[in-house]
């Protein structure tokens, strides 16, 4: 049974009202999330997230002190070449693309909803993001990203390229 959609809403995001009167996707809808790999990066990406949402910058400082790295400075300011390199570009990518989540479900929390993807996909690089974005440790992420970005650093030919697809648990 499909239910009406919200005026203004798009086909395929049907809501329904709960007890507490906000609005949830429905579960009957499947919602996925997939994120990208290295070779995604540009420079100033992030940016506007980490400038519009409390939850983004927490992702970034976390990023941060778990790298020791200034995250923020490297998507920032770093031009092409310099974000190009793996030892950057793989913390950057992860930290943007887990910011962006945290502060669309920080958003949505504002108005009452929140989304629940039923699975997260990752290619190569992305799978860290797909990870953390399905409730694991932030820190675990970042902790597993320095061989892959030792091995393809010091060993030219190591791609990393590889792809995941978790559920969730519910």
């Amino acid at each position: 049974m499909a239910l009406p959609n919200r005026p203004g809403s798009a086909p395929g995001s049907e809501t329904f009202p709960t007890a507490a009167g906000s609005d949830y996707l429905m579960s009957s809808v499947m919602i996925a999330f997939t994120f990208p790999g290295q070779g995604s990066q540009a420079p100033g990406m992030g940016k506007l997230v980490y400038q519009k949402s409390e939850a983004a910058r927490r992702t970034f400082e976390e990023a941060s002190d778990l790298t020791h790295l200034d995250v923020a400075k490297i998507c920032f300011d770093s031009d092409a070449d310099d974000l190009a390199e793996t030892t950057y570009t793989q913390p950057a990518v992860l930290t943007t693309s887990v910011a962006i989540v945290a502060a669309m479900r920080e958003k949505l929390a504002e108005v009452g909803r929140q989304v629940r993807p039923r699975l997260f996909g990752g290619h190569s690089l992305g799978l860290f993001s797909a990870a953390v974005a399905s409730e694991a440790a932030l820190r675990e992420a970042v902790g597993r990203l320095g061989l892959p970005a030792v091995l393809k650093t010091r060993r030219g030919g190591y791609d990393g390229k590889g792809q995941i697809v978790l559920r969730s648990a519910e």
